[in-house]
Formats: structure tokens, C-alpha cells, sequence
């Protein structure tokens, strides 16, 4: 009899911690990552969403997230005409970088959220996914609740050629152009995000 109340209570507060967690969408047509990269010049531009949410626990506090990027929807900004920034746009969807063919999408999976000493600021650990090739990383957020509407910002960095992102069709490709061009591309790219989520 025992035990039938102990998996009784444990089923009840279980459901309970189900029903007080809750999920929040993100709003695709509000929320975009910002990148930038120095070459020879500088190159900068955004990348859009497909889907995305952020769970909240029952003390109302960030828990985790998942998101799909949407690869196509990747666009340059730094070039006044629309023929200069396709330019840039077909070679970022390239084998050599993207290879949005094969690999239209992007993910995050944010693990843990973890307070930090500055009020609204997390620290936020996750897997990120690009071309297949997934690796772990870690950033500082800005994410401020306001009744049912979250806002979420962070500024980080990620290590190009971790996923490949390397000017080269083929790993074992040697070609001196893109040898070269590859030397003039910074190993960062800088990230900025600028999301919102909402019911």
C-alpha cells in the first residue's frame, strides 16, 4: 500500500512540474542572428529562423531552448546592390562554407542555463550543429522576461573551421587560391543574437 501512494504522489508531481513548466515560441519574424567577418574588407549579414522555443521552469526561470536556423535564408548586408550581395550570397552557400544544398539547416540545442552574478545575465551552454557537425559552446545572455513576452541578446564568437567552414570543397583538397583566400578570412566569426519569444 505504500508503495502504490509513493508512485501515486511521484506520477502527481511529475504531471504537476509538466504542466508548470512552460514553453515559449519563438517569434521567427522578430528574432535573426546577426554575423560578421573581417577579410580583406569586412562582411556582414544575417540569418534567419525556422522554428525555436525556450522553456521556463515552474519558478519561473530560463531553462532551455532548441532552435532551427534556416540556412536558405541566410543574406549578406554589406553591399549596396542587390547583384553585390548575391555575389556574396552564392559563395556563402558553397561547399567550401555552408553547403546549404546539402545542409539547408542549422541547430542549437541550449542544455543549461545558468544564473550568473548580473541580474538578467545567463550563462548559456549548448550544441551547435552546422553542415552535420555538431560542438559544444558557451556564452553569456541577456534574457529579460516581461509577463509573456522574453527578449534574448548575446554578442560571442565562433571558430570557423570547427565545422568547416574553410574554403575548401573537400578536406583533403589542396588548391593554392583557396589556400590564400582562406588565409585572408579571420578564424572568427562574430555572432550577435537578437532574439524575442512570445505566446
Amino acid at each position: 500500500m505504500t508503495n502504490k501512494i509513493t508512485i501515486i504522489l511521484l506520477v502527481c508531481s511529475l504531471s504537476f512540474s509538466a504542466v508548470a513548466q512552460k514553453s515559449y515560441p519563438l517569434d521567427i519574424k522578430k528574432s535573426k542572428i546577426l554575423w560578421k567577418i573581417e577579410t580583406v574588407g569586412k562582411h556582414n549579414g544575417q540569418i534567419l529562423f525556422s522554428w525555436g522555443k525556450l522553456d521556463y521552469t515552474a519558478k519561473s526561470e530560463p531553462l532551455a531552448a532548441s532552435f532551427i536556423m534556416d540556412m536558405d535564408k541566410m543574406t549578406s548586408l554589406d553591399r549596396p546592390t542587390e547583384k553585390g550581395r548575391a555575389g556574396i550570397d552564392n559563395e556563402l552557400r558553397s561547399k567550401g562554407f555552408f553547403d546549404v544544398p546539402v545542409y539547408p539547416t542549422a541547430t542549437m540545442v541550449v542544455k543549461q542555463i545558468l544564473k550568473t552574478p548580473t541580474p538578467n545575465v545567463f550563462r548559456v551552454t549548448g550544441d551547435l550543429t552546422i553542415k552535420g557537425i555538431t560542438h559544444s559552446i558557451e556564452f553569456n545572455a541577456a534574457i529579460v522576461k516581461k509577463g509573456e513576452l522574453i527578449t534574448a541578446k548575446a554578442n560571442f564568437n565562433i571558430a570557423r573551421k570547427k565545422w568547416k567552414i574553410d574554403f575548401h570543397e573537400k578536406p583533403n583538397d589542396w588548391d593554392f587560391t583557396a589556400a590564400i583566400k582562406n588565409k585572408m578570412i579571420d578564424e572568427d566569426i562574430q555572432i550577435s543574437l537578437d532574439l524575442t519569444f512570445g505566446k
